[in-house]
């Protein structure tokens, strides 16, 4: 219920409610050590970081920590997990190298003196806008523009 309320708008009093509410029951339930180390854990986390605010798969990274520590956890579940986010890591790995590759070959610091000097940081930029690690070459046009200046990504 409590990420759930974030997604309220104007004047839903409901929603607000439930987040006041929720919000005092987490924080009290953190100051009263009355439920296991990790769960205080990423309730604190979560009271900091709402998880819609965050990036997926950042979060899920982190998720996969506080899991491994819960006695109930189930096992098959959390190699799963570990494996799935080790295979996305890799797969974005590989296409930061030939998104990398392809800005040294291209020259673009020579051709766009105006432009953003940073491949890294672009590319992080276009991941966290792309969350599908599937669809390869469809981040490197974001990465691109943000190179270039023509995209300036200003919120």
């Amino acid at each position: 219920m409590y990420e759930a309320s974030h997604w309220g708008t104007r004047e839903e009093f409901i929603l607000d409610e439930a987040l006041a509410f929720t919000t005092s029951n987490l924080e009290s339930l953190v100051v009263s050590q009355s439920c296991p180390d990790h769960l205080r854990e990423y309730i604190g986390h979560a009271l900091e970081f709402p998880y819609h605010k965050g990036m997926p798969r950042l979060e899920a990274r982190q998720y996969i920590s506080y899991y491994e520590k819960d006695e109930s956890r189930s096992d098959v579940l959390l190699k799963f997990a570990k494996y799935d986010f080790n295979r996305v890591q890799m797969l974005l790995q590989q296409e930061l190298s030939r998104f990398y590759s392809w800005w040294k070959e291209s020259s673009i610091a020579s051709r766009f003196p105006h432009g953003r000097q940073r491949p890294v940081e672009s590319f992080f930029i276009a991941v966290a806008v792309n969350l599908q690690p599937y669809s390869n070459h469809i981040s490197h046009f974001p990465a691109m523009c943000y190179l270039n200046g023509v995209w300036p990504l200003r919120y």
